[in-house]
């Protein structure tokens, strides 16, 4: 009897030092894997935003460059690149044949703006009667106009200029359908509210223009400028133009770039639209190129550069103030 009581306390012995190695090596795991994850959860990569806004930026370059790529019907932002391809390849033997005092006829301009051709609002329903209406509506007052295809509203075009010389543009493409454009011509009186009380909360002049002539709005991928004074009012005037959006169901489009700035190039020369800036900027980088490589490449190869540049060169313009 004494023998099974010693035998059964020291089995009562080895299982209270099995329980307790097992519970230190569990103990052990537990704490190697929490530590683990502590780790893992501290130090694990953090997203950069920077880097996120850069992706971003890059992606929306390459977006526009599929867009622009293979024209369709339902594109608003033309690029003609079939109707200006003899110009294009003009200005590329011009450079090549380098012949002094000759200088290539530049096409760009044309390009990026757009043509409104006689009869293009007609492809689009309106008759020639409407378009003569039209045109009466946006050469009386308020609107002002040099007798050109523009009309325009000033809004305290008295008050001071904070930028100089310089006019800061935001573009505006609108979706080219008959109903789209009725729907912007009806809320003229929307926009004139919308931006006559900014200018007047801000103390600041602002001023949009338009085509007067419906052929020229069918063409032109500048639907509607809008022209500020002050940088700062950059973000309000892009919130105007979406409250005026919204309000009134105004379709417009994706552009390769929306703000530009008209400056002068150099002290004493005259102010240069955005449009002409950008448009002298393409044919220097085709220039530099053409006088780089010559003949080592055709007309044509040069001529699918400028179809596949163009649009990534536009989305990528950055204004400077």
């Amino acid at each position: 009897m004494p023998s099974l009581t010693l035998l059964s306390i020291k089995s009562l012995k080895l299982f209270i030092l099995f329980i307790t190695l097992l519970t230190f090596y569990l103990l052990y795991n537990c704490t190697v894997i929490l530590f683990g994850l502590y780790i893992f959860g501290k130090f694990q990569p953090q997203l950069d935003l920077s880097r996120l806004g850069y992706i971003e930026k890059q992606t929306a370059k390459m977006k526009n460059f599929k867009e622009f790529k293979d024209w369709s019907l339902t594109e608003n932002q033309k690029l003609d690149f079939d109707g200006y391809k003899q110009s294009i390849l003009n200005f590329i033997r011009t450079i090549k044949r380098n012949e002094p005092g000759v200088g290539a006829w530049p096409f760009a301009y044309g390009l990026i703006r757009g043509e409104g051709k006689v009869g293009a609002a007609n492809s689009l329903g309106f008759t020639d009667d409407q378009k003569r209406k039209w045109k009466d509506k946006l050469t009386q007052s308020p609107w002002t106009t040099d007798g050109g295809p523009w009309s325009q509203i000033n809004h305290n075009s008295q008050l001071k200029r904070r930028e100089g010389g310089k006019t800061l543009n935001y573009y505006v493409t609108l979706a080219k359908t008959k109903e789209n454009i009725n729907k912007f011509a009806l809320s003229f009186g929307s926009l004139y509210t919308l931006l006559q009380s900014l200018s007047d909360q801000t103390s600041s002049p602002i001023s949009w223009k338009t085509h007067n002539n419906l052929d020229a709005l069918a063409g032109d991928n500048d639907s509607l400028k809008i022209f500020y004074y002050d940088r700062d009012l950059k973000q309000a005037v892009e919130q105007a133009v979406e409250e005026w959006k919204a309000k009134n169901g105004v379709q417009t489009s994706t552009r390769t770039h929306y703000h530009g700035v008209d400056a002068s190039p150099s002290p004493g020369e005259g102010k240069k639209s955005w449009g002409q800036t950008l448009a002298d900027g393409f044919e220097e980088e085709l220039t530099k190129l053409i006088r780089k490589h010559g003949d080592q490449y055709t007309d044509e190869q040069y001529y699918e550069w400028v179809k596949k540049f163009l649009p990534s060169f536009l989305s990528g313009s950055k204004v400077s103030f």
